[in-house]
């Protein structure tokens, strides 16, 4: 299957749930390309939660009786490691929903199919097995999974940290501060973009 119907069924893997409450939408994945680190995730990640945290909060006050039709907790993840309020271009950028567009630019140039590292995330799993259980319910249980530390820390091509530094509107001057690199510039632009 392509990475956005995963993508999907990741969103929408709990979906059977009661969305009221905050079991709905635990999961996503998305592309560890544009992950610079896990401090990165785990930055987006909380970030997510206080948000989410915040919204329950309005909705408890709200006069909708408690109808939400946010975004769950792993797109909202998602939303917050892409460093933008627009959930549509995280989603394209982030959890492949721009992969059928790329498919037909591989198709035109001849070029061999891309292929992604792809990040799983769930939140509130009640242990390892419930998080085993999604992987394998995704196809995602195989044994050559990476290892994120080494993955995250590997080399990059000048064109894809052209990329990083385009998405995040980062200059390459905020990465060369004394004491700053990638990570830091990056993570320093999520959390100052979303304030809760």
């Amino acid at each position: 299957s392509t990475c956005r119907a995963l993508a999907e069924r990741a969103l929408n893997y709990d979906a059977a749930d009661d969305k009221s409450t905050t079991s709905f939408g635990r999961y996503a994945i998305m592309d560890a390309d544009r992950v610079v680190s896990l401090q990165h995730i785990a930055v987006a990640g909380n970030i997510a939660l206080a948000r989410y945290a915040r919204w329950e909060a309005q909705d408890v006050n709200a006069t909708n009786n408690g109808n939400n039709n946010r975004r769950g907790i792993g797109q909202e993840t998602v939303v917050c490691a892409a460093g933008t309020s627009h959930s549509g271009y995280a989603l394209r950028d982030y959890g492949f929903f721009g992969e059928q567009k790329q498919m037909q630019q591989d198709a035109k140039a001849s070029a061999p199919a891309s292929s992604f590292t792809i990040l799983a995330i769930g939140f509130d799993c009640e242990g390892d097995a419930e998080y085993e259980k999604f992987l394998a319910d995704m196809g995602l249980d195989d044994e050559g999974r990476p290892d994120m530390r080494q993955y995250f820390v590997r080399p990059r091509s000048k064109q894809e940290l052209a990329g990083l530094l385009k998405a995040f509107k980062v200059s390459q001057n905020e990465v060369d501060m004394d004491g700053s690199s990638l990570e830091h510039a990056i993570i320093t632009r999520i959390a100052t973009k979303f304030v809760v």
